[in-house]
């Protein structure tokens, strides 16, 4: 009886699987059929599936001055965190020098 319960279970969550890839395949096909009136596709490739190369992108001034920010803003935290770093060391060279004189 466990078996068939099993068995049930699993065919209703595979046909479910089964109808849910039709309606995914009816949607692309209605996407793929989409087209404007008069206009004329010479190329198998649409424009809108294209995508240039992130070096060949022409970036605007918003997008430039975004990138120029961050690129400063990592540049500052890179100094804090420098700036942090020289004085755990300073700090752990003063903990050394005093664990010397104590031992001394």
């Amino acid at each position: 009886r466990m078996k068939l319960v099993v068995f049930l279970a699993l065919s209703a969550i595979f046909l479910a699987s089964i109808d849910c890839k039709k309606v995914k395949k009816a949607k692309v096909t209605k996407e793929e059929q989409h087209s404007h009136p008069g206009e004329v596709v010479d190329s198998p490739f649409l424009a809108s599936h294209f995508v240039r190369p992130k070096q060949l992108q022409q970036h605007s001034k918003y997008d430039k001055c975004k990138q120029e920010c961050a690129r400063i803003k990592e540049q500052e935290d890179m100094q804090l965190y420098l700036v942090q770093l020289r004085e755990e060391l300073a700090a752990a060279e003063a903990m050394i020098a005093e664990e010397e004189a104590l031992t001394q």
